[in-house]
């Protein structure tokens, strides 16, 4: 049975918040008949990788990420690539913000 975006965030276990990640990657980059793109979706989540252990141990930042995901899905889904786009850099930025405020890295 699949759990929604919520159910998930707030889920007390942040690995099967990970694992929920990587799912959207992998469903992500299956749609996408771009190959240069899916690779560069593919090369920002394994960037990404290694700080999203510290980032998703919150539930606040659980929370935040998996909103930004799923308008980021409800973007692909309805075909807006346009919203789809503003919500990908809208998360890629809150993204970034979350990293420094926890001190994970200087700049990225």
């Amino acid at each position: 049975m699949y759990r929604t975006g919520r159910e998930t965030a707030d889920d007390a276990t942040p690995h099967r918040f990970n694992a929920a990640i990587y799912r959207f990657f992998e469903i992500l980059t299956s749609l996408c008949d771009n190959r240069v793109m899916a690779q560069s979706v593919l090369l920002y989540h394994d960037r990404l990788a290694q700080l999203r252990a510290h980032m998703m141990a919150s539930p606040k930042h659980r929370a935040l990420a998996a909103q930004g995901y799923m308008s980021i899905a409800n973007a692909i889904a309805a075909g807006d690539a346009a919203t789809a786009q503003e919500a990908s850099e809208k998360h890629i930025r809150i993204g970034i913000t979350t990293c420094r405020t926890l001190g994970l890295m200087s700049k990225i």
